[in-house]
């Protein structure tokens, strides 16, 4: 049922400053959102310092969870998330993540890969 005169009615002072400031704005970021920025700069620090290697592994194994701690994050690999795990190829052991982590480890490792020099 449409209201009659709804379609003809223009926005009042207040709608019409909020969506100008909408429109200036940048959008709000999400919760989700705000813990991948987080997430992010933090395996990028752990590459940067030495604590996660750099590279792309030959070999990902995977199964549920049984409680190691994401090499990524800091929290227990639960056995009802998935887990991947590597081999480190600085030392031969085994780096355990959780799914998001890893791709998020993976898209750090890419950034961290030095450009090639354009000649």
């Amino acid at each position: 049922m449409a209201f009659s005169g709804a379609e003809n009615r223009q926005p009042g002072r207040i709608q019409q400053e909020f969506n100008s400031w909408a429109a200036r704005s940048a959008p709000m970021p999400t919760e989700s959102q705000l813990r991948d920025a987080v997430l992010r700069t933090g395996v990028r620090r752990r590459i940067e310092n030495g604590q996660l290697p750099s590279y792309v592994p030959n070999r990902i194994e995977a199964g549920y969870g049984c409680g190691d701690v994401c090499v990524a994050c800091d929290q227990p690999i639960s056995d009802t998330q998935i887990e991947y795990e590597v081999e480190d190829d600085r030392n031969g052991r085994p780096l355990s993540f959780h799914f998001g982590c890893y791709v998020v480890w993976q898209l750090e490792c890419t950034a961290a890969k030095p450009k090639p020099s354009a000649e």
